[in-house]
């Protein structure tokens, strides 16, 4: 347990877009089509308004936008980071999440609740990730301009 924390705490230290000094606004970025933020319904698709107060909704997924990071480095150029997927389940069973597409790459395994051991950095083969019952998973995409 205390290595996952150290691994949970270290994630956040690595990646921007978990320290952003202000709150996301599920808007488009800098003219592009991807928000800073959306929501996803297991089968990849954004989730509706009725999805959210639905009480039937028992998995999501949350798509953060590397290009969402709000702090700069010491220079004061905005520091870009890597796309995170944290993927939730509180069903009982466990949930097929298809992944997003992003430039046909895969993504790499970073944390998962179910597999504490299982170490950072093994690629996504699938285009499916299987989520087990009551679990988190955090993947990420390597845009290639991580800095921070």
């Amino acid at each position: 347990m205390l290595e996952w924390t150290r691994r949970a705490i270290a994630l956040r230290k690595e990646h921007a877009v978990l320290r952003r000094r202000h709150y996301f606004r599920g808007r488009p970025l800098h003219g592009e089509e991807s928000k800073d933020l959306s929501w996803l319904r297991p089968d990849g698709q954004e989730m509706s308004e009725a999805e959210w107060r639905s009480s039937e909704t028992g998995a999501l997924a949350l798509w953060l936008s590397g290009r969402a990071a709000d702090i700069q480095d010491e220079l004061g150029r905005p520091v870009a980071d890597d796309t995170l997927l944290i993927m939730l389940n509180q069903d009982d069973h466990a949930v097929e999440f298809r992944l997003p597409e992003i430039d046909r790459e895969c993504w790499t395994f970073v944390l998962d609740t179910d597999q504490p051991e299982k170490p950072p950095g093994e690629a996504c083969e699938s285009p499916t990730y299987r989520l087990a019952p009551r679990a988190l998973a955090i993947l990420r995409h390597d845009t290639g301009e991580a800095e921070g």
